[in-house]
């Protein structure tokens, strides 16, 4: 059976794709879905994210972000700063990502707010060989392949830009992803990123009355993010109530 195993493995060719990280709440990652959000907030704001997808079987995928930035409110502007990890597979596939990020805010009337931003930084790309089962070892029985391993690290640049309109009650907005098109290839070819586009908006309706302090804020809260990748598309769309430091939806 184990023979059996190995020629049907040997005879078939198998095409890979990757997963794109991301996060489920991607309303809860405002500065990663736009980099237009740095600063649109009255304080200095610390937020992290974390997704462990498919752990009970080994080589889970995990992403973990972590951001800062604040408002420059006499320069109409906001800053901040990013670092992402995200971990896939068994043989760890992993990219690390460091980046800045500058927002700048035009008040077009009293009621309507526009803002740009933009996100540059640097993304480390390696992977584990050790776990790796080359075919020539099948066939040999050996524990070490004849395959050179010309690369298992990567460095490179990629940027991000978005733009951002909201009012008292709503938002919109739209990002593009990758804008260098980085090649993140380890084998040496040409595999580089496709330009990611998002566009998103949101919703949120006061249940009670603002002019009574005595009662605990609550609100209802819809949000969209449709993003196309290459021939990829995906749409994320939901709700959810909160009251105080309650917080429930569905997506």
């Amino acid at each position: 059976m184990k023979k059996l195993y190995t020629y049907l493995l040997l005879a078939f060719s198998f095409t890979g794709l990757a997963q794109h990280y991301q996060f489920s709440q991607f309303y809860a990652a405002q500065t990663y879905l736009n980099p237009a959000f740095t600063g649109a907030t009255s304080c200095s704001r610390l937020s992290m994210n974390y997704r462990n997808q498919w752990s009970a079987i080994p080589g889970e995928f995990t992403t973990f972000q972590a951001s800062f930035d604040k408002p420059l409110k006499k320069l109409n502007s906001g800053v901040g700063f990013t670092f992402f990890q995200d971990r896939a597979g068994i043989n760890a596939l992993k990219s690390t990502q460091f980046t800045g990020m500058y927002a700048y805010e035009l008040k077009i009337n009293k009621r309507l707010v526009g803002r740009a931003g933009l996100n540059l930084g640097f993304t480390q790309r390696g992977m584990d060989y050790s776990n790796v089962l080359f075919g020539d070892q099948i066939g040999r029985g050996s524990s070490t392949s004849i395959e050179a391993i010309t690369l298992d690290k990567l460095l490179y640049f990629n940027s991000s830009t978005g733009y951002l309109m909201y009012g008292e009650n709503w938002w919109a907005g739209v990002a593009f992803n990758n804008l260098t098109r980085p090649n993140q290839s380890l084998t040496g070819e040409d595999s580089r990123l496709p330009i990611e586009s998002k566009l998103h908006a949101g919703y949120k309706y006061k249940i009670d009355d603002e002019s009574d302090k005595s009662k605990d804020q609550h609100f209802i809260t819809a949000a969209v993010n449709y993003k196309k990748s290459a021939r990829f598309n995906q749409i994320d769309i939901g709700a959810y109530y909160a009251r105080s430091y309650l917080v429930g939806g569905i997506w």
